[in-house]
């Protein structure tokens, strides 16, 4: 694996990493021991109504979303929304494991 210091906590920030396992793909291939690294803001409510999920394109990081859309005031408020922002598979920070 490359390693590249821009793809770490310290510069995009706290993430948390989510094991799927092998992941199967619609064309018949696998990607082995897939882990999807994703961020969350605000809390959900008791509802669970309030909730949305982001998706990252490519090269682009939950960071990219909190300097921009997420805050107070923004358009993702967490103080009204429970935000996932899970990053792309290949960005950086979500990958496949080895073996």
């Amino acid at each position: 694996m490359i390693k590249n210091d821009f793809y770490t906590p310290e510069v995009q920030g706290a993430y948390s990493m989510h094991r799927i396992g092998d992941f199967e793909l619609e064309d018949g291939g696998t990607i082995p021991a897939l882990e999807l690294a994703y961020a969350t803001y605000g809390e959900l409510n008791e509802a669970k109504d309030n909730a949305i999920c982001v998706p990252t394109w490519y090269s682009g990081t939950h960071q990219t979303w909190e300097l921009v859309y997420i805050g107070p005031g923004r358009a993702l408020d967490p103080e009204r929304y429970f935000i996932v922002v899970i990053n792309q598979i290949g960005n950086g920070l979500s990958n496949a494991g080895t073996r």
